[in-house]
């Protein structure tokens, strides 16, 4: 066994450190940070239009869907089903002309069928696992008696890859989700310990190999994406991985329950798989098997949304779980709460960026960003989005409201601005059905998008810099932008904002600064001002000019900005 020992100043560059030793992610497309539908499954073709239909009628906003076995003909693997879906390419590019991009689920087992040229090919070229005595690993799955390629062996990757030119290339299918890739077979088991696997030229057992053979097909299919979309960056989402699976995919949790106590689960494995390098990852939320309460939906969305993968699955067999089944008081909060994360992506794309550029993790448990106070040790519900947004999930039902932890400092709720008197110790918050407790930090730059259907619905959405008043103190905060997909960043199109927050007793200030083009990404900027003191006259003036249009709008003032400011300085008259 190989050990590393990793030294550092705290426990979040500690994390940034094995990040990087198992590989720094890409940036993901935009779109893949949105909002993903699932269920297993929707078909036929009609079924698909209709869901993407309901969506854009009730204004909720969708970015993919994701099609399930039975899109498949015979659930066998890079086949289409071609009575329930008989123009699957003419669909695919109808919803992409609508904002939706189409997710396939694919399984790593290949039925043995002389007439499916996928078995006939790999048997041809010896690309499935035997056992140790010679003869082929043949298991049940899904489409029946299956044979199942040798992920480990390179030339089986690049295979792998290949095989995909057909839905990747030329349909337009923008996401792969690997399945069943633990690797699990039928009843509910693993490979035979015997099964032989080449293991990148030093031949081994499954033994040996079964923790590394989910990644292996990860990695095979994120290079068929790469191989047939150059132009595009790959959506991957994969079930099982190892150590470095952010290079290639992002995760979820699992076939989980609609209860309380998979809801809490969740957010625990949310934390740590982000504390594992891995935080392009969620759980199926309201649950894949069994039916949430409204109650429970409405909760288990809410935290999803402040989570790196944000999708909704679940078993059909148990109902509709999409957003608008639990009636038209949760439909409207649970609306509101993917409408955050959409007006929120700004900001979750900067952290996002940042992963993938130093392996700091989007989602920090409490312990490991406040490390310093032992008290914070044994609290496991509360974590930190990003570097300014506190989440505090809720795990019981009917729980209106409970004693929770506030970080030294100045904090304010996110959705109703209230400071937050006592911090450094509990202090009880109400928790209404309509959102959860949320805090932000006070210094911090915001930035924030209006709703959009989908990502790309507005070309250049106008930006807004949301800045919470503190009165003492420096607070750094930052904005990267680039076209959302593509490469074109990698060369230089992109902006990446740098925001240096100074606090005083009646004043602020805001400095600017920014490598790029400052506005090649947003037609119009504006700042809004939180916390400041009630009935105040403010001043504000850019780089020394006094500034036009400063305006207050209920508890906030705007002032607009026609161009990028090195200073913004406000002041009020003492209370």
């Amino acid at each position: 066994m190989n050990y590393y020992f990793i030294y550092n100043n705290t426990p979040l560059d500690i994390i940034s450190a094995y990040t990087r030793l198992t590989g720094t992610p890409e940036l993901p497309p935009l779109w893949a940070l949105g909002y993903h539908q699932s269920k297993w499954s929707y078909y036929p073709d009609k079924a698909v239009y209709n869901l993407v239909e309901r969506f854009r009628g009730l204004g909720i906003p969708c970015d993919a869907v994701h099609l399930d076995h039975h899109y498949m003909e015979r659930k066998e693997g890079f086949t289409w089903d071609k009575q329930n879906f008989p123009d699957a390419e003419g669909m695919v590019r109808a919803l992409e002309k609508d904002g939706v991009k189409t997710v396939l689920i694919v399984n790593p087992g290949v039925k043995v069928n002389p007439a499916n040229p996928v078995w006939k090919e790999g048997m041809e070229r010896n690309y499935f696992c035997r056992r140790s005595e010679g003869n082929l690993l043949s298991e049940e799955v899904w489409p029946g008696l299956c044979n199942f390629p040798d992920f480990t062996a390179p030339a089986v990757r690049g295979w792998w890859a290949d095989l995909f030119s057909r839905d990747i290339g030329k349909i337009g299918v923008r996401g792969l989700w690997n399945d069943m890739n633990e690797p699990v077979v039928f009843p509910d088991r693993t490979f035979p310990m015997d099964t032989r696997h080449e293991y990148d030229g030093m031949p081994c057992s499954h033994e040996k190999a079964h923790n590394i053979y989910g990644q292996c097909m990860a990695e095979a299919s994120w290079l068929g994406m790469k191989r047939h979309a150059p132009d595009r960056r790959p959506f991957l989402l994969s079930r099982s991985g190892f150590a470095g699976l952010q290079r290639f995919a992002a995760t979820w949790t699992g076939d989980n329950r609609s209860s309380w106590e998979h809801l809490k689960l969740a957010n625990f494995q949310c934390q740590r798989l982000a504390a594992s390098g891995i935080s392009f990852a969620g759980a199926d939320a309201g649950g894949f098997m069994g039916h949430p309460t409204p109650e429970l939906f409405c909760r288990w969305m809410q935290m999803a949304s402040f989570h790196g993968f944000f999708r909704n699955h679940s078993s059909g067999e148990f109902g509709g779980q999409e957003p608008w089944v639990f009636g038209q008081e949760v439909t409207s909060y649970v609306k509101a709460a993917i409408e955050g994360r959409y007006r929120l992506l700004p900001y979750i794309y900067t952290q996002f960026h940042r992963y993938a550029e130093t392996g700091m993790p989007v989602l920090r448990s409490l312990a490991l960003q406040c490390f310093t106070n032992k008290d914070t040790y044994w609290r496991g519900a509360e974590y930190f989005f990003g570097d300014h947004l506190y989440v505090i999930p809720i795990h019981e039902p009917q729980e209106g409201g409970r004693f929770l932890y506030i970080p030294e400092g100045v904090w304010y709720s996110y959705h109703t601005d209230s400071l937050m008197e006592d911090t450094g110790k509990d202090v009880w918050v109400k928790c209404p059905l309509s959102f959860l407790p949320v805090y932000v930090r006070g210094g911090a730059v915001i930035p924030h998008w209006p709703v959009q259907q989908y990502v790309g619905e507005l070309l250049r959405p106008p930006l807004t810099l949301d800045v919470w008043w503190a009165p003492e103190g420096e607070v750094a905060s930052h904005l990267y932008e680039d076209a959302g997909d593509g490469y074109a960043y990698r060369n230089g199109e992109c902006a990446v904002h740098g925001f240096l927050y100074r606090g005083g007793s009646n004043s602020l200030e805001l400095d600017w600064n920014c490598e790029g083009d400052p506005c090649a990404f947003h037609e119009s900027a504006e700042v809004v001002l939180h916390g400041l003191p009630a009935g105040i006259s403010v001043s504000a003036c850019m780089d020394g000019v006094p500034c036009c249009g400063v305006m207050r709008e209920g508890r906030v003032w705007k002032i607009p900005v026609k161009d990028k400011f090195d200073t913004l300085s406000v002041c009020w008259p003492e209370e």
